[in-house]
């Protein structure tokens, strides 16, 4: 079986709808490790596309707790804050925040959001007992820790590299083999979206500043 395996998509219609079709007809199965929501503008259109996938499952991350009111922003830095108050009024799906799990087992790999709520680069010093797959920190890397492995997909929403880039990977169950893709996505529609509805400038910064891999 191939499952695509995704993360953080955190509300960018845009780059889930570029995955979407670039993986439809080649997975069996989805899996995404959490963070659908928060800072993009389109929170219900995402949850909506990623439920309707073929045999999705959805893990919680942070952000999931955050709109289900679990962990409060005003912990959060003040641009996190700012997204928030823009992105979860006009969230509707609440329903979808009590379904998500806390992690599942795929082949080898136990997939979860992140370890021990650690931010996991791929220079980080961890000490695991076993296989990971993990979301989190937005960054696509394979990494070996002793004799286990650590495998992040990337973000789709919110490539901290490349922002107009929307990174996942294809798991093939039966060899164990990983296939990791970078897909451009039309980051200027998402810069649009947020100005149409009143982002702060700050937040468009945040977006409009970052690098880009495809022009």
């Amino acid at each position: 079986m191939k499952v695509a395996v995704f993360s953080d998509v955190h509300g960018n219609l845009i780059a889930l709808q570029r995955f979407v079709e670039a993986t439809s007809g080649r997975a069996d199965a989805y899996l995404c490790l959490g963070d659908v929501v928060n800072y993009g503008p389109w929170n219900n259109e995402c949850v909506d596309l990623v439920l309707s996938l073929p045999g999705i499952q959805v893990l919680e991350g942070n952000h999931e707790r955050l709109f289900r009111g679990d962990e409060s922003p005003d912990h959060e830095i003040p641009l996190v804050q700012d997204f928030y108050r823009h992105s979860r009024p006009l969230f509707s799906r609440n329903g979808f925040l009590t379904q998500v799990l806390d992690h599942v087992d795929l082949g080898i790999y136990r997939c979860i959001h992140t370890i021990g709520d650690k931010r996991i680069y791929p220079d980080t010093e961890i000490e695991i007992d076993r296989h990971y797959m993990v979301g989190h920190t937005h960054h696509q890397y394979r990494i070996e820790r002793g004799e286990f492995t650590i495998v992040n997909p990337g973000s789709i929403g919110q490539n901290r590299k490349w922002i107009d880039a929307a990174d996942f990977l294809i798991l093939d169950t039966a060899s164990g083999e990983i296939q990791f893709e970078s897909i451009p996505y039309e980051v200027d529609r998402l810069l649009a979206e947020f100005s149409a509805r009143g982002y702060p400038d700050e937040c468009i910064s945040y977006y409009a500043n970052k690098a880009r891999k495809f022009g």
